[in-house]
């Protein structure tokens, strides 16, 4: 009890953890989920509104027919530096449908929202396709150098600036070690502060440092050079943080609705389930504490819940006027929010 485990593709177990690495997981992809949103929003010179849907490791975005090969390399490059990154163990697919008004006007969106979707299982069964030409080695060749680095004890890249957990007899890159911090923070965070730029890192770093470096406050920042987005995630309140940002910022509210637009940073929700147990003191309890508050044997008890025939919301939820973008697009929504 209290720990849990890394394994390898072939099931074998490299790593033991802690819960509170595990917390951070799921806002991580969000993150990273928000930084690609945003990088197609940015250098296509799209409006807001044209991210219809970000969540559950999908994105939806309408877009200009003619940004359509602009969008299929941006895909591909983001996908080779995931592919890259440290530990690098995700992969970034976009799959495309062309869509005229006719389309709306006969109702055939869902047969377009389908026609994408099939799209997209294509172009994962061709990964690499294009870039292997061109980035071959960088993709499948060696990385790092044994000789001067060593492995990091987390995702086993190799690094020259490992550092030692106080708690733990391990020792992890800087960007393992910028994952565990974040674990720390997410059960008392109460918002996100986005930082966009070329010089997002420097500009986050000098936001921490006006805001006197506040506790339960951690920064992150995707190693994608394409994601030009660095993000704060605080337990201060978000109107502490609006009169610290500056015009191009976004200051996000955890699971509340901003209670004040003051400063120049935009502010908005971000709705994420961060829900928790915690003790007498309000601290997060790990998986250790949880099962040591047990009755009897001091083990986990793990529930699995599952909603079945969930796919037929899809297929049979609406008739077949009804299947609009919108309406398609606020299902999803609705059960990301769900879950």
């Amino acid at each position: 009890p209290g720990s849990y485990q890394f394994k390898d593709a072939d099931g074998r177990v490299i790593y033991v953890g802690k819960a509170r690495s595990l917390r951070a997981r799921s806002l991580v992809l969000q993150l990273l989920s928000d930084a690609i949103a945003h990088k197609f929003l940015e250098a296509l010179k799209l409006p807001p509104v044209s991210l219809l849907y970000n969540g559950g490791g999908r994105i939806w975005l309408l877009l200009p027919l003619c940004a359509q090969e602009q969008a299929k390399r941006m895909s591909a490059q983001i996908d080779a530096e995931l592919e890259t990154a440290p530990g690098g163990r995700l992969a970034f697919s976009a799959g495309f449908a062309a869509m005229s008004g006719e389309d709306f006007v006969d109702h055939r969106v869902f047969e377009r929202w389908n026609e994408a979707i099939g799209d997209l299982g294509r172009c994962r069964l061709g990964r690499f396709r294009t870039l292997a030409s061109e980035r071959y080695t960088e993709l499948f060749g060696p990385r790092g150098d044994p000789s001067k680095e060593a492995p990091c004890g987390i995702c086993g890249s190799l690094s020259d600036s490992l550092e030692q957990l106080q708690d733990e007899d391990l020792r992890v890159c800087p960007e393992c070690r910028e994952f565990i911090e974040l674990g720390r923070v997410v059960p008392y965070a109460h918002s996100i502060i986005r930082v966009a730029g070329s010089d997002r890192e420097a500009r986050a770093k000098d936001l921490l440092r006006h805001a006197g470096n506040p506790q339960h406050t951690a920064l992150f920042t995707p190693k994608s050079q394409l994601l030009g987005c660095a993000y704060i995630v605080s337990a201060r309140d978000a109107a502490d943080w609006r009169r610290w940002a500056k015009r191009g910022d976004i200051v996000f509210t955890i699971n509340q609705w901003p209670d004040s637009f003051d400063g120049d940073a935009s502010a908005a929700t971000w709705l994420v389930g961060l829900n928790r147990a915690v003790s007498e003191s309000q601290e997060p309890l790990d998986f250790e504490d949880l099962a040591n508050s047990a009755d009897g044997v001091a083990r986990l008890g793990v529930l699995r819940m599952d909603v079945d025939s969930l796919g037929d919301i899809f297929a049979d939820g609406f008739a077949e006027p009804e299947r609009t973008l919108s309406r398609l697009t606020n299902l999803s929504k609705s059960l990301t929010y769900f879950f």
